[in-house]
């Protein structure tokens, strides 16, 4: 999804819900959008309210809204009934953004910015710029198509979307069906005799991963926890390289016209290893700038804030490979 799209999804609703984490405890509030452009998602706070703090010192926020009738509904039966809608969620980093740089964009969709300042000069505006999250568009009852849902999972400078949590390994199927018959979402596709998920369908209910008697489907957040406790619990200078090979994520990024640019982000516990393989353009590690053109690398230590960028067209493979603790 295009950073546009996303936007627009998010002004729909208007007022969402507005995640921060304050200390060991999350906190909320009511905001909106009041802009965007390619570098990212805007909102504003005043530098008075803990909100703001709370963005200084994290640098992460995480939203979500709701596209229908929020009222909680019931059938004769007492079952609950939802009208049919979406909710979008994204979470990511944010910065704050001086006013001389807003005035600078010279974008009419920034006049709001200005002049609230102006109005009241505590405001300061916020860019999400690195973020990743979803659209989940639901019919449970089948009104307008079907089947119940459809998810998109989307992200935007630099940051990776989520993968589905739900997976079925097709070495541990014994192609039994019960999986497809306890889906009533219809995200169980059969072929032949063999079955798989259809993410862009699948709640994550977990009836599929209940009935299954082989435990076929497995929870990635399960998996992926315990690579890392094995890599973490390996002895000083001892490592399981088939346990690093399936925790290393591979990725290929493209910057054109259009994007022009990465924006500066890290990632606390992976390094990045981006190899150019099409195009030229600069990478940034913190203050040092790298020329990237075909064939040449740029490492980034996890921890390091970096970025990308292009004139023309720049493409990449990236490596993020976690970082083992001694």
């Amino acid at each position: 999804m295009k950073i546009s799209e996303i936007y627009d999804m998010f002004d729909k609703i208007g007022c969402c819900t507005f995640a921060t984490i304050d200390g060991d405890y999350p906190e909320t509030r009511i905001a909106h959008f009041i802009a965007h452009d390619a570098d990212g998602l805007y909102f504003m706070t005043m530098t008075t309210k803990p909100f703001y703090e709370q963005l200084k010192t994290t640098g992460k926020v995480s939203v979500c809204g709701l596209s229908a009738d929020a009222n909680v509904n019931k059938d004769m039966n007492g079952n609950l009934l939802f009208e049919a809608g979406y909710t979008i969620r994204i979470s990511g980093e944010v910065k704050e953004i001086s006013m001389d740089k807003i005035k600078e964009k010279n974008d009419q969709a920034f006049d709001y910015c200005i002049k609230d300042t102006k109005k009241y000069p505590a405001m300061v505006t916020f860019c999400l710029y690195n973020g990743h999250g979803e659209v989940f568009d639901y019919d449970f009852e089948k009104q307008f198509r079907d089947h119940k849902l459809q998810r998109s999972r989307f992200s935007f400078g630099g940051a990776l979307a989520k993968k589905p949590n739900l997976i079925l390994d097709s070495k541990l199927c014994i192609e039994c069906g019960k999986c497809f018959f306890a889906c009533s979402f219809n995200a169980i596709e059969k072929h032949n005799n063999s079955y798989s998920i259809d993410a862009n369908r699948c709640d994550e209910c977990g009836d599929c991963y209940l009935k299954c008697p082989t435990g076929a489907i497995k929870l990635r957040n399960n998996l992926e926890l315990n690579k890392i406790k094995k890599l973490n619990t390996k002895e000083k200078n001892t490592m399981d390289l088939n346990s690093i090979k399936d925790a290393i994520v591979k990725n290929v990024y493209g910057i054109t016209a259009e994007t022009k640019k990465v924006p500066m982000h890290s990632h606390e516990k992976q390094d990045e290893i981006f190899y150019c393989i099409k195009g030229s353009g600069i990478g940034t590690v913190e203050d040092e700038e790298i020329e990237l053109t075909v064939g040449k690398i740029m490492i980034v230590p996890a921890g390091k804030k970096h970025s990308l960028k292009s004139d023309t067209e720049l493409y990449v493979s990236a490596f993020l490979v976690p970082v083992i603790s001694e």
